[in-house]
């Protein structure tokens, strides 16, 4: 049996300005993000590292009740998924902002009830909740000026003479300036590729 429960049906862009509404109220204006920071000393969450998450509820992060985010420990010690872990973090924020009345539920105390809980849904409202967490978390770390002009300074190192409107080249130049793009900001190489294709970036010069 599903719960009963169908998360907002946002387009793209209100969920873009929920998460910069969000930020700009706690961010100093510093790249990378401190989305710790914003979690516990501004949105008063803690974020409790559990030894197995990932691999007994094959999940790196979830949010239970009373609201905190409990987080793989594994990954969150070792500085090789920092990337990782801070759009984790993330993520969780998103469905805390957006989801809240789903996840405010004084039964969610455990990994196993958060399962038990995910399942209860349907499919289409979890991969709604999903897609929403997710463009939460890429908008929130990748601010969308910060992105463009990181864009822009890449394509001006290519040359001239190398440059065309195809397609197919996009792809090629965003993966390369994806790249590069990403350390800046301490995401995944994946993570501003995806911010590039949804919010179709293109050079301005």
């Amino acid at each position: 049996m599903t719960k009963a429960y169908v998360p907002p049906r946002y387009r793209k862009e209100e969920i873009w300005k929920i998460a910069e509404d969000l930020r700009d109220q706690y961010w100093d204006g510093t790249i990378p993000v401190d989305i710790e920071q914003i979690v516990e000393f501004e949105l008063n969450l803690d974020i409790e590292p559990i030894g197995g998450l990932r691999e007994h509820c094959n999940s790196d992060a979830m949010l239970l009740w009373p609201p905190k985010i409990i987080i793989d420990k594994g990954h969150f010690i070792q500085p090789r998924y920092e990337s990782r872990v801070r759009f984790s973090i993330a993520h969780e924020i998103g469905h805390y902002v957006i989801h809240r009345d789903f996840f405010d539920d004084p039964g969610l105390t455990t990994e196993q009830s958060y399962l038990d809980m995910v399942q209860s849904i349907s499919a289409e409202s979890y991969e709604w909740m999903e897609y929403q967490a997710n463009e939460f978390a890429g908008r929130l770390l990748v601010p969308i000026g910060h992105l463009r002009s990181e864009y822009n300074d890449k394509w001006n190192l290519v040359p001239m003479e190398s440059r065309t409107n195809s397609e197919k080249y996009f792809e090629i130049f965003n993966s390369w300036a994806a790249n590069a793009i990403a350390r800046k900001f301490k995401v995944s190489d994946e993570v501003v590729r995806n911010r590039l294709k949804s919010e179709k970036l293109r050079p301005e010069s």
